[in-house]
């Protein structure tokens, strides 16, 4: 039996705990897949992504997240641009009722089949390349979260100790 050429796919929201949408994405897996896709992703690493970072450091992390389904679309199984451009439609709508995404990166909207393939053979000729670009801009971004978690501690434990001098009557 032939594979179908279409597929089912969804346009979604992430909703905050405080019930705002804060994200929007799409996706061919089943919506609350998706969710527990982001979620595990960010226990697993919290750096991994702007919407990680600031979900962690606004709410402790995406366990109490909501997904809603945008839009849902039946879409050519070997070609994602329909459902990328449904993405962006949606995520420019959103900005423009005021919502205030967590959304930092473009869709990816590349529209020539001859620039995806320029793009594929690119890669095929640097292996390698972005899996070590990768590593080094996590390395970095661990670096940096590290420096504000000692700065924050220090920060803490200044304040700290200026509550109990001033508790035992003691100046700093």
């Amino acid at each position: 039996m032939a594979e179908p050429l279409t597929s089912i796919a969804w346009v979604y929201g992430l909703e905050d705990p405080d019930g705002n949408l804060c994200y929007s994405g799409s996706t061919r897996s089943h919506p609350p897949r998706r969710l527990t896709s982001h979620q595990r992703g960010c226990r697993s690493d919290p750096l991994r992504s702007p919407l990680t970072r600031w979900a962690v450091q606004r709410f402790g992390g995406m366990d109490d997240f909501k997904i809603v389904v945008l839009q849902t679309l039946t879409v050519p199984r070997d070609d994602d641009e329909l459902l990328h451009q449904a993405e962006a439609t949606a995520i420019a709508t959103l900005r423009a009722q005021g919502c205030e995404l967590q959304n930092h990166n473009a869709p990816r909207l590349v529209s020539s089949p001859r620039r995806r393939e320029q793009m594929r053979q690119w890669r095929l000729a640097h292996p390698g390349y972005m899996s070590a670009a990768g590593k080094r801009h996590y390395r970095l971004r661990k670096a940096r979260a590290q420096a504000m978690a000692t700065a924050a501690a220090r920060v803490v434990a200044a304040e700290q100790g200026e509550a109990a001098a001033t508790e035992t009557g003691d100046t700093v």
